[in-house]
């Protein structure tokens, strides 16, 4: 079960409800959480901050900020671990659904921040004026997990545009902590897309984009946190994991593909061969090849992304592996060792 800490009655309904969800982040969690409060905006706000029973100070670190902005935090907590019991929808569409009072839902997860007190107001100004926009993101910059060093940004570039489903298809690239939404087209999301995924991001952002568009501001206003311990990124030099997660993707594509009608099926087939590439590089040969769909899927690459991932594959069974070093940056290492 879960322990909700309610805020006092308001004269005015917060219009945007930000949701934070952390575990186990206690390095993080403060700098996250004082980014968002110190916003400046001309309509109320909400934070709801979930923990998902951390073990470490997490939660003492959440309770004295509450204890600063009663009138603005909630709080839930979780008694044990949520994170293979979710409902549908996630963390955000799913578990804290229910305690949302706002007409938009921004995010920002306990390991990333905002740089820019303006960010929610310049967010909902255009989300007011462009009524078939169904969310705003923006820029941010990337940092080094570990040493807090940066490393890169992520985003679309240095203008503004509008992300169609083909956009997002082509090149996934919307941060999580830029995102601000609308809350009251998420019912069907939470209903029909409801399949198993690896991220909840990437499908929110295809459903959002396929009810309108999202517009992309090249502001760089927040930062995310590339290999943070526990996240998704840190898993990426796991052979295991990450076949393990491109079949999650390709069983996703596959489900999108399908509740979206198969309206975006060709885009969808070139994601999921990338997938399989990744599973034929990384060791699953014969797992990736048997299947009569990942034959199919492969046919999408081309010759010469066909020959780059056999090069590839042979590299790695004689001892070599491209690693991360960074933010999109690979390194060539053989038993643990640079590669001249």
């Amino acid at each position: 079960d879960s322990e909700l800490i309610l805020m006092p009655d308001q004269t005015d309904k917060p219009l945007v409800s930000v949701l934070c969800i952390t575990y186990n982040q206690e390095k993080y969690i403060g700098q996250a959480l004082e980014s968002i409060l110190c916003q400046k905006t001309n309509f109320p706000f909400e934070v709801i901050v979930h923990d998902d029973a951390s073990t470490d100070s997490t939660l003492n670190i959440i309770r004295k900020i509450e204890s600063r902005y009663p009138e603005k935090l909630k709080v839930i907590v979780e008694e044990e671990n949520q994170y293979n019991n979710l409902p549908p929808g996630g963390y955000l569409d799913g578990v804290m659904r229910p305690f949302v009072h706002g007409k938009y839902i921004a995010v920002c997860e306990g390991d990333d921040y905002w740089i820019n007190e303006n960010k929610l107001q310049k967010q909902v100004d255009y989300l007011k004026k462009n009524k078939k926009c169904t969310a705003v993101c923006h820029q941010a910059l990337v940092v080094d997990g570990i040493n807090s060093e940066s490393i890169g940004y992520m985003g679309y570039g240095d203008k503004a545009r509008n992300l169609s489903v083909e956009d997002l298809l082509d090149f996934w690239d919307i941060p999580t902590a830029s995102l601000v939404y609308r809350a009251d087209i998420m019912e069907e999301f939470v209903t029909k897309w409801t399949f198993d995924t690896p991220v909840g991001d990437f499908p929110r952002a295809i459903y959002l984009a396929s009810k309108g568009y999202i517009h992309y501001l090249p502001d760089m206003d927040s930062v995310y946190r590339y290999r943070t311990p526990g996240s998704y990124s840190s898993s990426n030099e796991d052979s295991e994991k990450i076949i393990e997660r491109a079949n999650k993707w390709i069983a996703m594509n596959e489900s999108i593909n399908k509740v979206t009608y198969n309206a975006y099926c060709k885009q969808f087939k070139k994601n999921s061969a990338l997938q399989v590439r990744v599973k034929v590089i990384n060791g699953g040969i014969f797992r990736s090849l048997l299947g009569k769909s990942d034959r199919e899927y492969i046919k999408e690459l081309g010759f010469y992304k066909c020959l780059k991932m056999i090069v590839e594959r042979i590299l790695r069974v004689i001892g070599f592996v491209f690693v991360p070093v960074g933010w999109r940056r690979y390194k060539l290492v053989r038993n643990n060792k640079e590669c001249s």
